[in-house]
C-alpha cells in the first residue's frame, strides 16, 4: 500500500508541471493507481498572476499523458473546505482537477475508473480574468487539457 501511495503521489506531483496544450509528462502505471486526498478544516489555494500565467491544481487526479493498465481510483475528502484556483493576466490559464482524469488518460486491462469527491462545508472556485481560460474538473473524465 505504501508503494502505491508513493507511485500515486509521484504521478500527481509530476502532473502538476504539465504545460497546458503540451503533451505533458508521460506516466505509465501497469495496474492499480490510487490517489487519495483527505483534508479537514481545509483550504487549498493555487494562483498565478501575470502574462501567460498558468495555475494548474490537481488533487487526486491523473493529468497529462497517463496510461494505467487496469483500475484507477481517485478520492478527495474534505470537511470545512475551501478549494480555489485562479489565473489572472492576459492569456492566463487556470485548470482545477479534483478526482479527475484529464488529458490523454488510458485505463485498460479490464478497465475501471472511479472518481469520488466528498465536500461538506464546501466552497470550490476556479477563476480566470479577462482574456483567460478557466477549466474545472470535479470527479470527471475530460479528454481536453486546455479546452480553449
Amino acid at each position: 500500500m505504501k508503494k502505491l501511495a508513493l507511485i500515486a503521489f509521484a504521478a500527481l506531483a509530476t502532473s502538476a508541471f504539465a504545460a497546458p496544450g503540451g503533451p505533458g509528462p508521460s506516466i505509465s502505471i501497469t495496474g492499480t493507481s490510487v490517489q487519495s486526498t483527505s483534508l479537514i478544516y481545509s483550504t487549498v489555494d493555487n494562483s498565478a498572476k501575470g502574462y501567460s500565467a498558468v495555475a494548474q491544481q490537481n488533487l487526486a487526479s491523473n493529468a497529462g499523458n497517463v496510461s494505467i493498465a487496469g483500475k484507477s481510483e481517485q478520492d478527495v475528502t474534505s470537511n470545512g473546505s475551501s478549494i480555489r484556483n485562479a489565473a489572472m493576466g492576459a492569456k492566463a490559464y487556470a485548470s482545477q482537477n479534483l478526482a479527475s482524469n484529464v488529458g490523454n488518460v488510458t485505463v485498460a486491462g479490464s478497465g475501471k475508473s472511479a472518481q469520488y469527491v466528498y465536500l461538506k462545508d464546501a466552497h470550490v472556485s476556479n477563476t480566470a480574468g479577462a482574456g483567460t481560460v478557466a477549466v474545472q474538473n470535479i470527479a470527471s473524465n475530460n479528454a481536453c487539457v486546455t479546452c480553449n
